[in-house]
Formats: C-alpha cells, structure tokens, sequence
C-alpha cells in the first residue's frame, strides 16, 4: 500500500515538473513575442 502511494506521488512530481516547463516555455515564448512586438 505503501508503495503504491508513493509511486503516485513520483508520477504526480514528474506531472508537476512538466507542467511547470511547459509553464516557463509559455512565458518564455510571451516575453519573446512582446519584445518583438515592442521592436515595431
């Protein structure tokens, strides 16, 4: 049982770490996009 939780709570980290790049990708991208906005 226990063992199983914490395969769950492995998964949901590497969910969460996914998550936050695809996170910081987005904002990376946004800021990219106003600079180049902000260039015209």
């Amino acid at each position: 049982m226990e063992e199983l939780h914490s395969k769950e709570l492995t998964i949901l980290a590497e969910e969460i770490k996914r998550l936050n790049k695809d996170k910081l990708d987005f904002v990376r991208f946004t800021i990219t996009s106003i600079k180049l906005f902000m260039k015209y």
